[in-house]
């Protein structure tokens, strides 16, 4: 299964709104997180309306979102800190 991948925190906030599912949780690449959701023309329509301002959706389910994606941001952060603060390596 192909993947989409983005970088952008509201819009993969957007397309869970929407009912798109990850595929994987996000990750870290360097400092870049990356949000990965299966790859289709329908969802690259879907972030192009997004960017052109042409999305629609319901803005308490979009902030939702959002919140739980922010949190899920700062859960990671605080993970990669623990594993470098004890010696692991990524």
């Amino acid at each position: 299964m192909e993947a989409r991948t983005l970088t952008d925190l509201s819009c993969a906030a957007y397309l869970m709104t929407l009912g798109y599912r990850e595929l994987k949780p996000p990750e870290f690449k360097g400092r870049t997180l990356l949000f990965y959701f299966e790859a289709s023309p329908k969802i690259d329509q879907e972030i192009n309306d997004f960017y052109e301002g042409k999305a629609k959706t319901d803005p308490l389910a979009f902030a939702d979102h959002l919140t739980t994606l922010r949190a899920s941001l700062r859960d990671l952060r605080e993970a990669r800190r623990f594993r470098k603060l004890s010696g692991e390596v990524e």
